[in-house]
């Protein structure tokens, strides 16, 4: 492979596009019926957990339209074979497009929070476990994150242990679902062990802004806005990184 140094830092696998049996596949038997679902109704494809939606449905219309390469080339795929979860088929892409490897983030930067604790960490660790697998594909291009528990610093550091062990290249902290801020003490246990192991822990955008909830209006300006201040809604999070003293205490 010629040597484009293009890295995107910021890419995605999406929902819609993980494996439908994903979670069946990798959590005890006791669990089956709690852990995600995919939906195949007509006209669409959903997630729900617990009888409720997870994440937003998504129609046929739009995912078979959908094109991937240089320049929006439409390339085909099958349904259930995505392209983007094909390890051959998204490097094949990426070849196209001249991009040298991709980091990772998962298909939801919220929603990847249950109630329940011990499930939601088992819940958790599946999907870290399938991103490994996927990634094996290719190490040194696929550059996939885990996600940790953010309600439970044991179960975070347990976790972050486990991508270690996975072989993923850092894990995503959703702090803006957090119930604990950063600056908070209770934390200080995960920047130990993300020192420790040389895990980078990131941070996504998702959350922190009003263009997010409740009714949008149409036209008013409110995707435009959004857009606008997605980039910035990190500020509090890195004053936070920075300010608390963790990058003095955990070098």
């Amino acid at each position: 492979m010629p040597s484009w140094n293009m890295i995107s830092a910021d890419d995605h696998v999406d929902l819609w596009y993980l494996p439908g049996d994903l979670w069946e596949k990798r959590v005890p038997q006791r669990y089956l019926d709690r852990v995600p679902h995919l939906i195949d109704t007509d006209d669409s494809w959903h997630w729900e957990v617990d009888g409720k939606l997870f994440g937003r449905s998504l129609t046929k219309n739009d995912i078979n339209s959908a094109t991937f390469g240089h320049w929006t080339t439409p390339v085909t795929q099958e349904t259930g074979h995505w392209r983007p979860t094909t390890p051959e088929l998204r490097l094949a892409d990426m070849d196209r497009d001249r991009v040298e490897a991709q980091v990772l983030y998962g298909g939801l930067n919220a929603g990847f929070q249950l109630g329940d604790q011990d499930l939601n960490a088992v819940f958790i660790r599946a999907y870290n476990e399938w991103t490994s697998e996927f990634c094996s594909a290719s190490p040194k291009r696929l550059l996939g994150l885990g996600f940790l528990p953010i309600n439970d610093v044991e179960a975070a550091v347990e976790e972050l242990y486990n991508c270690a062990k996975l072989g993923l290249k850092g894990v995503q902290f959703q702090a803006f679902d957090a119930e604990k801020r950063l600056f908070d003490q209770v934390w200080d246990p995960l920047w130990s062990a993300a020192e420790e192991t040389g895990l980078p822990v990131r941070f996504h955008v998702g959350g922190g802004q009003w263009s997010t909830k409740g009714e949008k209006p149409p036209g008013r300006g409110v995707q435009t806005a959004s857009t606008t201040v997605a980039p910035i809604q990190l500020d509090e999070v890195l004053a936070e990184v920075v300010l608390c003293g963790m990058l003095q205490q955990h070098p």
